[in-house]
């Protein structure tokens, strides 16, 4: 897949996209067996390069395969990071909620770390505060420190600062939580 992606890029960087595909259609003609590293490696380039028609059926096309291999948390992140860059808030979070009900059940939390972290990056706290409420009450994935550290900061930055106590002292329950519950094992 290296040699494939360098002359994609290399056709690319030449001006000369219409090779470039050239290059893509056949890595997807031959390569029936995808790892999810080739995928992510085809969307960055896509999407570096301005061919997000391409991208984005790429995308739908591992999301709807039987092969879990194919698809990871990463290309759900490569994916939900390029609405938040186009300023597609509502695609990126219904992106994640399609990923959500069919692939991902087991290791969602660097995606909604992903998605907390963009809300926060563009002063989107409500929203933020939103999708990290909902992380909360999923019993699959569990917010971790850098979570929760994000949202502490997104509290002191606007001047909430007993939002931020409160969110620290509920990490802490949380963590000590489960650490209870190992010690029960």
């Amino acid at each position: 897949m290296n040699m494939t992606s360098a002359f994609m890029e290399y056709w690319f960087e030449q001006g000369n996209g219409e090779e470039a595909i050239k290059c893509y259609n056949i890595v997807k003609q031959l390569v029936k067996v995808r790892e999810a590293t080739t995928v992510n490696t085809l969307l960055d380039l896509l999407l570096k390069y301005g061919r997000k028609t391409e991208a984005w059926s790429l995308f739908n096309e591992v999301l709807h395969s039987e092969e879990l291999r194919d698809f990871n948390q990463d290309t759900l992140n490569i994916m939900v990071n390029e609405c938040f860059k186009m300023g597609q808030f509502d695609q990126a979070i219904q992106t994640f909620n399609k990923v959500k009900a069919s692939k991902l059940k087991y290791t969602l939390v660097s995606c909604y770390r992903n998605i907390i972290t963009r809300f926060y990056e563009r002063d989107m706290l409500l929203e933020a505060e939103q999708f990290f409420e909902e992380l909360c009450l999923d019993r699959l994935a569990y917010p971790d420190v850098s979570i929760y550290t994000t949202m502490i900061d997104a509290y002191l930055k606007a001047g909430r600062t007993v939002d931020a106590l409160r969110t620290s002292d509920r990490m802490v329950d949380a963590f000590l939580g489960r650490v209870a519950w190992l010690a029960c094992l």
